[in-house]
């Protein structure tokens, strides 16, 4: 016997959405709230914030996206004790947890979430942020499409960067400069992608929860996957030691490139995996690059001072004697 809507329901309740949920209701990523509009960009009016991206046809921002991914719950779904009515599964019931879920499926389903973004990203592309030189101010994203169209990651500047970190998914657009070099003129980071790349790379690479050993290892980056969020470093020390190459996560790869020499300490996660922390480069003679040091600022300004204090009283001499003459 099929019911009516559910006494004291609101409107829409017993029609619509999945579920009895309203229409506008898309389930979202695991565990993430769906605020307005595809993965934190917005309702459907368009990307805000990104002049001259119009609004995907049909005004789903995330067609075709499947519910029943882990964790999603929302307010109102299931009637209140007592009233004898059948409701449906909640899609976090339907689906299977994520600890059951293999790496490759759950990035299977990101990869999905990330076509879907692209298509409505219409007139930009979707990247990951692939390089960042924080003292420099500038980095670099990685993206498939707009590599084929100029030839590799496009650069970004300090305006652009932000506070941008590697492996975050962004929606960007890209210009030239002056000198005709495709650049980023903007970059904005998708939350919801971001979080759950990062959710699958804790699940593949936990981070350590202790703190690292007090003795300092050297070795070289040997490879680096922004769009996974880690990569490895080769030590002939440590591989005796853990039998394995360490890993390095995104938060340690600011400044680097592959093939750079670092200087690295060693903690191990709760899968037994060791893991890079307080990663350094190396310079060109093994010790590790000095921070700035501020008495060294000091002595700079202090020497260019006195070497323009110089010319100016020389200048005042060639004044005086030409004034003799």
């Amino acid at each position: 016997m099929q019911t009516g809507p559910m006494i004291g329901a609101p409107s829409w309740q017993g029609g619509g959405g999945p579920f009895g949920a309203p229409p506008s209701l898309r389930p979202g990523l695991p565990g993430l709230s769906m605020g307005a509009g595809l993965l934190g960009l917005g309702g459907a009016r368009g990307l805000p914030g990104m002049p001259g991206l119009p609004p995907p046809p049909g005004g789903s921002l995330l067609p075709g996206l499947r519910p029943g991914l882990p964790g999603l719950t929302s307010p109102g779904l299931l009637p209140p004790a007592g009233l004898g009515l059948q409701t449906a599964p909640s899609p976090a019931a339907l689906a299977p947890a994520a600890s059951e879920k293999s790496v490759e499926q759950l990035r299977a389903e990101l990869r999905q979430a990330e076509e879907a973004t692209k298509r409505a990203a219409v007139g930009a592309y979707v990247g990951v942020v692939a390089r960042v030189v924080s003292k420099a101010g500038i980095g670099a994203i990685q993206c498939a499409e707009s590599a084929q169209q100029y030839g590799g990651n496009v650069a970004m500047q300090k305006e652009q960067l932000g506070n941008l970190k590697i492996g975050d998914s962004v929606v960007f657009k890209v210009g030239q400069n002056q000198l005709g070099i495709a650049q980023v003129t903007f970059a904005r980071r998708l939350e919801a992608l971001t979080q759950e790349r990062m959710r699958i790379c804790e699940i593949e690479v936990p981070l350590p929860q202790s703190a690292p050993g007090d003795e300092e290892f050297l070795g070289f980056v040997t490879s680096f996957q922004p769009e996974i969020g880690h990569g490895a470093i080769s030590c002939a020390q440590t591989r005796q030691l853990y039998g394995q190459d360490v890993v390095i996560h995104r938060d340690q790869f600011d400044g680097l490139n592959i093939t750079d020499a670092v200087h690295f300490k060693v903690a191990v996660n709760l899968k037994n995996q060791p893991v890079a922390r307080r990663v350094r480069k190396a310079t060109a003679d093994g010790a590790p690059a000095p921070p700035p040091d501020d008495e060294a600022k000091k002595r700079r300004r202090s020497q260019s001072g006195s070497s323009g204090s110089d010319e100016k009283k020389k200048k005042r001499s060639r004044s005086r004697r030409r004034a003799r003459r």
